[in-house]
């Protein structure tokens, strides 16, 4: 397991693609406002294979810090709904 600061280090190697790729394509960072345009297109729509996995990488990697950041009893929880959630019927 490694701690905080080795997986925001990671972290920040896997960003550090991504944005290099988008600098050099002139795309816009990515961002919850809706685009000009076509509302469904993205600037990570059809990223090339290194970049993608770097975008993969680091979607796991702030999940990760997001779950550690938290105390225990919220995860435990959040896991069970995830869990127990498909199973429960709803009348």
């Amino acid at each position: 397991m490694s701690d905080l600061s080795e997986l925001a280090t990671e972290l920040q190697q896997q960003l550090d693609i991504l944005n290099t790729y988008l600098k050099e394509k002139k795309l816009p960072q990515p961002s919850f406002l809706p685009p000009e345009g076509d509302v469904l297109k993205s600037p990570l729509d059809g990223l090339p294979p290194q970049v993608e996995e770097a975008r993969k990488k680091a979607q796991g990697l702030s999940w990760s810090l997001s779950t550690l950041l938290q105390p225990p009893q919220v995860y435990l929880s959040w896991s069970a709904l995830q869990v127990f959630s498909p199973l429960i019927k709803l009348t």
